[in-house]
């Protein structure tokens, strides 16, 4: 019974991160080609953006990891 209650537990952690942070999407980024043309301040922004958009996809890897193993754990939760 607790590996049900452990598994129902990481798959609402992991769908709460999905929920806050989405999921993880591979678009690539359509400033690629510019960066030799922009300036010093557009290519801070640039790097911020690609941080966080880093952060958030990590975010999102990590809730579905989290649904994942709460499955498995509540699959073994109901053989024993």
């Amino acid at each position: 019974m607790i590996f049900s209650q452990t598994g129902l537990l990481l798959d609402i952690l992991g769908v709460v991160l999905l929920f806050i942070y989405g999921l993880p999407s591979r678009i690539a980024d359509q400033h690629e080609g510019d960066m030799l043309r922009v300036g010093p301040l557009q290519r801070e922004q640039i790097e911020k953006k690609r941080k966080a958009d880093k952060k958030i996809n990590s975010y999102a890897y990590v809730g579905l990891a989290l649904i994942g193993v709460g499955f498995i754990f509540q699959f073994i939760g109901t053989f024993l």
